[in-house]
């Protein structure tokens, strides 16, 4: 069948025809990109990896900043754990040596002022070292009377880094929380 389809078609009878159609369609059908799709699709994708590696600094930035936040979240939650649990008796708190404790002080609203290095040192000194990473604030809202019950209330505020200006940093953040807490130190 083949045979006989290919002897009494026109291809036969033109050479050149019959090259080119028995060739898949030859040159005119060419199932390759041509030079300008290509240099299209690279022009595309080099924009597109342009536009990616443009987000990557932003990417970068905010993973170091949720990295301090975490760290100084996690300072926070310690220094309110150690105020809660500092046995009324202690002039200074078991983990830090906090002084400034809410049973230690007739009324409240004195703010309280502490640096600490990245691995959590607390550091003398009312002003920040070179190496201080902390800041950390607290103040009492209310602290009960010596024949009053009820609970302790409070502020506690950590920032970072702790000294911005000197630093040169185009940031600085900070965090707080509102704690409560009975006098002898016990939770309720």
């Amino acid at each position: 069948m083949f045979f006989k389809k290919l002897l009494f078609s026109k291809s036969a009878m033109n050479p050149k025809r019959f090259i080119c159609d028995t060739y898949k369609g030859g040159f005119k059908h060419s199932s390759a990109f041509s030079l300008v799709e290509v240099v299209l699709a690279m022009g595309i994708l080099s924009f597109c990896m342009v536009l990616l590696m443009g987000l990557l600094p932003v990417g970068l930035k905010t993973n170091e900043i949720s990295s301090e936040e975490s760290k100084a979240l996690n300072l926070m939650t310690a220094i309110v754990c150690d105020l809660k649990y500092t046995p009324s008796n202690n002039p200074k708190s078991a983990i830090f040596g906090l002084t400034g404790l809410p049973y230690a002080t007739v009324s409240g609203g004195k703010t309280n002022l502490i640096y600490l290095t990245e691995g959590w040192k607390v550091q003398e000194g009312e002003k920040p070292q070179p190496t201080s990473r902390y800041q950390v604030m607290w103040w009492y809202t209310h602290i009960p009377g010596a024949n009053e019950r009820g609970p302790v209330e409070g502020v506690v505020r950590v920032s970072w880094p702790a000294r911005p200006k000197e630093m040169d940093v185009k940031w600085d953040a900070s965090s707080e929380t509102y704690v409560t807490f009975w006098k002898n130190g016990a939770t309720q």
